[in-house]
């Protein structure tokens, strides 16, 4: 349980500063966004990613949430 707790924790926290980049990403100037177009899409993927995992493990049985935790692994090295 407490592996659960902290997963989540970690991929709360990610999600936040995804969240916050692609803010501060959306109010830059022009130049700046032409030249981490890339890494922005990238991390949009990313964030989609980790919030269709944190949807199916809150909607996991806790026999099903372990096969989640290793899936997470994967889902980090997207990085």
């Amino acid at each position: 349980m407490n592996a659960e707790k902290e997963a989540l924790k970690i991929v709360n926290n990610t999600l936040s500063s995804i969240e916050t980049v692609m803010k501060d990403w959306k109010a830059a100037d022009k130049k700046t966004k032409n030249k981490f177009t890339e890494r922005i899409e990238r991390l949009e993927k990313w964030h989609a990613t980790l919030m269709q995992w944190k949807k199916e493990f809150l909607a996991a049985k806790s026999d099903q949430r372990y096969k989640l935790l290793l899936q997470l692994h994967e889902i980090g090295k997207m990085t």
